[in-house]
Order: C-alpha cells, then sequence, then structure tokens
C-alpha cells in the first residue's frame, strides 16, 4: 500500500469507514481516471497523489460526520465537477442511490466514464443546471440527502437543495473555514 493509500485508510478509519481492498482499488482506478482527464479538461487542482487522496477522497468522507448513509439512501451530488464528494461517498457505500449533477457537458462526461469504469451500480450522471433541477417533478422532494462541496455561497446552495430535499432531508454542504459571514447571509432564523 503506497503512502496516498495509507493517508485514506488511517483517515478514513477515524470517520468510522472501513475501507478493504476493493474499495481501494476504486479509489486507484479513480485516481488514475482523474490524473488523466486533468489534463484535458482541467478537473481539480491536485499536484501529488497524496494531496489527491487527502483533499479531495478524504475531505468528501468527512460528509460522514454529518448524514448516517444508511442502505438505500438517496443521495444528490449537487455541481459535482469530478465527483466530490458523491463518487467517494458512493465507493464506501455502494448501497447508496446517488445522483452526480454538473451543468458542464464535459464533466458530465467524465463522471459517466468513472461511474462505468468503477462499475458503480444505482449510480445517475444529470447533465443540467442546479437552478432547474428543483423545478422537475422527477427530483422535487425526493432525496434524503443533498452534499455541495466548493461550490457557491451557503445562500445560493440552500436555494438549489431545498426544493429536492425530502421532508427531514439533510443539506451538507462541504465549507472552508471562515463560513461565519456565509451562515449570516443565509440567515438561519427564518
Amino acid at each position: 500500500m503506497g503512502s496516498a493509500e495509507k493517508i485514506l485508510v488511517s483517515g478514513a478509519k477515524e470517520l468510522g469507514i472501513q475501507l478493504a481492498g476493493a474499495e481501494l482499488e476504486k479509489f486507484k482506478l479513480y485516481s488514475q481516471l482523474i490524473k488523466y482527464w486533468n489534463e484535458k479538461i482541467n478537473l481539480v487542482s491536485c499536484p501529488s497523489e497524496e494531496e489527491l487522496y487527502r483533499l479531495h477522497f478524504l475531505d468528501s468522507l468527512m460528509c460522514r460526520l454529518g448524514f448516517n448513509f444508511r442502505k438505500n439512501c438517496r443521495l444528490i451530488d449537487l455541481g459535482s465537477g469530478a465527483g466530490f464528494p458523491g463518487v467517494p461517498l458512493k465507493i464506501c457505500f455502494p448501497e447508496l442511490e446517488v445522483s452526480l449533477v454538473d451543468a458542464r457537458k464535459k464533466r458530465t462526461e467524465f463522471l459517466q466514464l468513472v461511474v462505468d469504469k468503477l462499475h458503480l451500480k444505482k449510480c445517475a450522471v444529470i447533465w443540467d443546471r442546479l437552478e432547474n433541477l428543483g423545478h422537475k417533478g422527477e427530483h422535487r422532494g425526493i432525496y434524503d440527502c443533498a452534499v455541495a462541496r466548493a461550490l457557491a455561497p451557503l445562500n445560493v446552495l440552500l436555494e438549489y437543495a431545498m426544493p429536492l430535499l425530502k421532508q427531514g432531508g439533510k443539506f451538507l454542504a462541504l465549507k472552508g473555514f471562515n463560513i461565519e459571514e456565509e451562515i449570516k447571509e443565509a440567515d438561519w432564523k427564518r
């Protein structure tokens, strides 16, 4: 096991996620696909494999702290881009029903390739704008959890996520450390 895999295994263990050989193989293939396609369509910033595993894969798994990913749970990844956090979550929780959404055609083509090559079942790729998705009946109020990472200000993300969630559903926004101003702008008291 290389140093990148060790970072992922040890970090995942701290989050209560046990990674076996099958999951690690999927992460390895995913890493190779990202590296290859990153040269074509600039998916992510990751100078080294260790940083890819720590800053993108492990960071995506932090969602585990905010939601109990159980069998047959429906998850939507808003603005999935290179597949973060949806693909790492799907690898670790294969029973999840995942929808990966992005407005850029080339990114959705990449995501479909990832889904196919990693044999991710119950994983859909949606090419659409987030502002349109909440108006479509097939997506309104059906998801148990919505996730977003490095996409938009919190108040905008809430407008995208809320129509998609079931009653009692959760929205997880992976944000940086300076979130206080975004929380004020989102006006959580309403």
